[in-house]
């Protein structure tokens, strides 16, 4: 059952207050629990033949008017959805039983957007080289993953079913062994498309996005054997490699060194072809806000329907450790 109560006036040009509606029994049930968590141990003295609830509440209001902490606390309570919104998300229920009951062998196609960026990054722009201490910090702050075996490094997450994009970031990255040697041999990808992912918990190359010469020497190499590992299963074995990438945020290109996992395009969620940047020394790494094309939009900003929004670096670590502040 719903009341709807009268709204009280307003005074001329006042702006006029969003109501939605609420179930009263969900208001008195958190109502009763933030007073319980400010002061457990407040009572009343009531007669025992008070036991009508709009009495006990109108007895119980003056108490809570008067008591400085319970008259300043704020009580959130989630307001009942529109029957547009109950639609909304029954057809979302739907389309995700159905998501999840499909064929798990089937590559569900993953749609992308850039995020709008004031900035140019040329594809000849490079990565600057680290020095052999920022290399050896970069190792060791890998380490752990070095001597125990193979971690799944991904989480996969459901992509939104409104329209299932993800937001990516324009790089050009550069390739070396861990363990590098000035005259070892450097992998560049320009100009590439990378899904900024935060339920990655690495930084993920697809083996496609290499040659095959630079695949032969990553797997060969006796100074990268540490970092080739092999799994169980048709997948084929992984390595890991140091990547010193430029990205192209909204507001600033910065440079994020990290170790990466190249592994088998057929291994990887959805089966993407690409990179995918990951939590672990880069995304945790950056401090951003991110602003999705809908807010901006409904702010008078929208960068166009080809974006996905805007990630604003507010600060980042440097290759030397050394916060940087946008």
């Amino acid at each position: 059952m719903s009341e709807n109560i009268p709204p009280t006036s307003e005074a001329p040009g006042a702006t006029k207050e969003i109501e939605e509606n609420y179930n009263i029994s969900a208001i008195m049930s958190m109502a009763a629990y933030e007073v319980g968590k400010a002061i457990p141990s407040l009572s009343i003295t009531l007669p025992r033949s008070l036991t009508k609830l709009p009495e006990l509440v109108a007895a119980v209001m003056p108490v809570l008017r008067s008591n400085p902490i319970l008259s300043n606390i704020n009580v959130y309570v989630p307001h009942n959805p529109s029957v547009e919104g109950r639609a909304r998300l029954r057809r979302m229920a739907l389309e995700w039983r159905d998501e999840m009951l499909g064929d798990k062998n089937v590559s569900t196609p993953l749609r992308t957007r850039p995020i709008f960026s004031s900035q140019t990054l040329k594809d000849t722009d490079l990565p600057k080289r680290l020095t052999p201490e920022q290399r050896q910090r970069l190792k060791d702050e890998f380490a752990d993953t070095f001597s125990t075996g193979f971690r799944y490094p991904y989480v996969t997450l459901p992509v939104s079913l409104e329209d299932k994009c993800l937001p990516t970031v324009k790089a050009n990255l550069n390739l070396t062994a861990i363990d590098e040697e000035d005259n070892a041999p450097h992998y560049t990808i320009p100009d590439t498309d990378c899904l900024w992912d935060t339920g990655s918990h690495y930084t993920i190359i697809s083996e496609d996005c290499l040659t095959p010469k630079i695949l032969k020497f990553f797997h060969e190499d006796p100074g990268n054997a540490p970092y080739v590992q092999t799994r169980e299963g048709p997948d084929g074995p992984v390595m890991k490699v140091q990547v010193s990438a430029l990205i192209n945020m909204s507001n600033k290109i910065i440079q994020l060194d990290t170790i990466a996992v190249v592994m088998p395009r057929q291994a990887i969620p959805n089966h993407r072809s690409g990179i995918i940047i990951g939590q672990r020394g880069a995304i945790d790494h950056v401090s951003y806000t991110s602003t999705p094309r809908s807010i901006m939009a409904a702010e008078g900003t929208d960068p166009g329907e080809e974006y996905w929004g805007v990630f604003d670096v507010v600060k980042y670590i440097d290759r030397n450790l050394d916060v940087v502040r946008i």
